[in-house]
């Protein structure tokens, strides 16, 4: 019981210092479960525990972790901005600009090629240039017809021909 007060306490105080690090709890005790849930434990678990079950809880942290990991670094003027690829919906070239258009219906400019913005997602299955122009996140395709992609905002893109094979591929690779 002692060790679970210091663990409940350790991470009380991390917490209080504005850590919001991972926590999972392995004790054999039930008695502070409460009170490890109130300081945002990600999991609490009775000891023995099931192999499974940890790789399970462990995973689930790995993933949030890399989520929120995932961003791309774009220069604006005199500042470098991070955006999160699960925000892009779509990008688009107008002109010698990139447009760059997020969930919350902004959009961020950028004076570059469609060829280095395009190289910039490389990391990123879901991002897939649709056309010259045109650059979708699979995410955020909510729909797709031989000419026309549909976005969950609302917006349609028209593709360029060849374009809807390869959307559909990478769809279905990403989804399958």
């Amino acid at each position: 019981m002692i060790q679970d007060v210091a663990g409940i306490e350790a991470v009380g105080e991390l917490r209080d210092a504005g850590n919001a690090c991972h926590v999972i709890f392995l004790t054999f005790s039930e008695a502070y479960a409460l009170e490890a849930f109130s300081l945002d434990a990600d999991q609490y678990l009775l000891k023995p525990v099931a192999q499974e079950r940890l790789f399970s809880v462990l995973d689930k942290i790995l993933g949030a972790i890399f989520e929120q990991r995932r961003f791309v670094a774009v220069k604006i003027e005199d500042q470098v901005r991070r955006i999160m690829v699960r925000d892009i919906v779509y990008c688009e070239a107008h002109y010698k600009n990139q447009h760059i258009f997020l969930v919350d219906s902004s959009n961020i400019c950028l004076r570059m090629s469609m060829k280095k913005l395009e190289e910039m997602f490389l990391p990123y299955d879901e991002i897939v240039r649709i056309g010259r122009g045109c650059i979708v996140n699979l995410n955020h395709v909510e729909s797709l017809k031989e000419q026309i992609v549909r976005l969950d905002n609302g917006k349609r893109l028209s593709l360029s021909k060849g374009a809807y094979q390869v959307l559909k591929k990478s769809f279905i690779a990403l989804y399958g």
